[in-house]
């Protein structure tokens, strides 16, 4: 069906494949390595709730604010993580390995 709207034959549509997979690889070879900051993300939100804690009651528009911060938080960090740093390759494990404590001690 497709084939009969593009009428392209099977060569041409091999090479349009083969065109686009290397412009994509292109693409991603310009872009940074992906960084794990899932703990300093989440730092950067406890420290905003210690904030409204503290002055919500001295400044009344305090949860706004960071209401409207974390917003653009979250906006930006998904343009970083969508568009700007590389996809992370994919590879098959044995298991799912060992339960690291002191990450989670800190994560909670």
């Amino acid at each position: 069906m497709i084939k009969e709207k593009l009428s392209l034959n099977g060569k041409d549509i091999q090479s349009l494949n083969e065109k686009v997979v290397s412009i994509y690889i292109d693409i991603q070879r310009g872009k940074i390595e992906c960084e794990d900051e899932i703990g300093e993300e989440y730092v950067e939100k406890v420290i905003m709730y210690g904030f409204i804690v503290l002055f919500g009651s001295a400044f009344t528009f305090a949860p706004l604010i960071v209401l409207i911060v974390c917003m653009l938080d979250l906006r930006t960090d998904a343009y970083r993580i969508l568009w700007l740093y590389k996809r992370p390759i994919g590879y098959r494990a044995q298991d799912i390995g060992n339960l690291d404590i002191n990450k989670l001690v800190y994560i909670f």
